[in-house]
């Protein structure tokens, strides 16, 4: 049994909540922290079970085998420079720092505290993704488009502060970035950049990376211009399209058929196959969970396609 307590009560912690009360025979949620009282009122309605810490230290001395740290970006910081000091599993929701100087500072204190840290990033678990990763190791070379979309000129509705907005490719295009990370296997062997600007909001991204293995990966986004996330696979014999990215439609080449795979709905995408990583890390097994090194590869990635 995995004893589980939460830091944060907004809607990634009820997410959260969601899926662990519906394993309850794997995970035993203590209870809940937040700044926000109201808000953890709320989620005991729903989940009674829960207790409500009062502050950092009493949930800390409750000593919890996995803290999952779900605050807003601002707070993040803050909040770290306690919980680390616990030496207890952390699971943090992304992002890891709001730019690029706060992770550094982040990652410094985990190598301080000697803190086993993880970053929760669902794409890449969602099993489009994994299933996608598995056929391009079957079929190289082969290119990769994945096509981004991001309107931090719209992210005043989410309540964020300036900074947030500023740096919001570390925010949210980290999700695709990070599919960056994983689809390349670490061998990108030259990469390539340009930035087009289309008027004073509106931009153009791309970044192309090629593999050891000649594959390429191309990344595109466009800044403040709406549209849906996609990734595109193609190589001599198959292809594949992720639009939306929860799910895979895979077609042969010289076949009609098409073959359809779907995330199912019941979870947050991608919390299924993050949490069964996180039981086999719990088991001493093999696991694909991102550490705080890990995310480094991403955050440089992130550097490298905006310039900051």
């Amino acid at each position: 049994m995995i004893k589980v307590s939460i830091i944060g009560a907004g809607n990634m912690a009820s997410q959260y909540l969601s899926y662990l009360d519906q394993f309850k025979n794997k995970y035993k949620v203590l209870g809940i922290n937040s700044r926000t009282l109201n808000k953890c009122l709320n989620l005991k309605k729903k989940y009674k079970y829960l207790k409500i810490y009062p502050n950092l230290n009493s949930l800390l001395n409750e000593k919890p085998h996995l803290i999952i740290i779900a605050v807003s970006e601002e707070s993040l910081l803050n909040v770290l420079k306690i919980t680390l000091q616990s030496k207890i599993v952390h699971l943090i929701e992304k992002p890891l720092g709001v730019n690029y100087s706060q992770y550094v500072t982040i990652n410094k204190l985990i190598k301080i505290n000697k803190t086993k840290v993880f970053v929760s990033l669902n794409r890449r678990y969602y099993q489009s993704v994994t299933k996608l990763n598995k056929i391009k190791n079957l079929h190289k070379p082969y290119h990769i488009k994945i096509v981004d979309h991001q309107s931090p000129i719209n992210i005043n509705k989410l309540d964020k502060g300036p900074k947030v907005i500023k740096y919001w490719m570390y925010s949210n295009s980290v999700h695709l970035v990070d599919l960056i990370s994983l689809f390349s296997d670490n061998k990108i062997k030259s990469k390539s950049r340009k930035k087009v600007i289309i008027d004073n909001e509106k931009v153009l991204y791309t970044s192309t990376f090629k593999l050891k293995d000649n594959s390429i990966i191309t990344y595109i986004c466009f800044w403040n211009l709406d549209g849906r996330m996609s990734i595109e696979f193609n190589s001599n014999i198959t292809n594949c399209f992720l639009k939306p990215i929860e799910q895979i439609s895979i077609v042969q080449r010289n076949k009609n058929k098409v073959k359809l795979f779907k995330e199912p709905l019941q979870f947050k995408p991608g919390f299924k196959g993050l949490f069964k990583n996180i039981d086999l890390y719990f088991k001493g097994k093999m696991h694909q969970l991102v550490s705080n090194t890990d995310y480094s590869k991403t955050i440089n990635l992130i550097r490298f396609i905006y310039g900051t």
